[in-house]
């Protein structure tokens, strides 16, 4: 399905430690290539527009397959500073949730 709605940052974010964090997440894992998150979106408010599609695992009736895309826009951001990317991950029908990861 197509879900659309309103997001509001709840807690004020400091952009400025992200280097930091990033240096700390990089000398802990044996990845090299992690890299400084980017975060774009400098707006308080916003949009975000999701589509998502439901696949059954073959012989496993508790799971299913979710892929979908995102795009999270900022009411005052550059409509080049939204964010958009692919997720995936698995529906588990017992609980009724949905555990999502994407590349970035």
């Amino acid at each position: 399905g197509i879900y659309q709605g309103a997001w509001e940052r709840r807690l004020d974010f400091d952009s400025s430690r992200l280097p930091a964090i990033a240096e700390a997440l990089a000398s802990s894992s044996s990845d090299n290539a992690t890299k400084p998150p980017s975060v774009k979106l400098k707006s308080k408010h916003g949009k975000y527009l999701m589509q998502i599609f439901m696949e059954p695992l073959a012989g496993l009736d508790e799971l299913s397959l979710v892929r979908g895309y995102f795009k999270i826009t900022g009411d005052k951001d550059r409509s080049s500073d939204a964010v958009q990317n692919y997720a995936q991950g698995i529906y588990f029908h017992k609980y009724g949730r949905v555990t999502m990861v994407t590349n970035e």
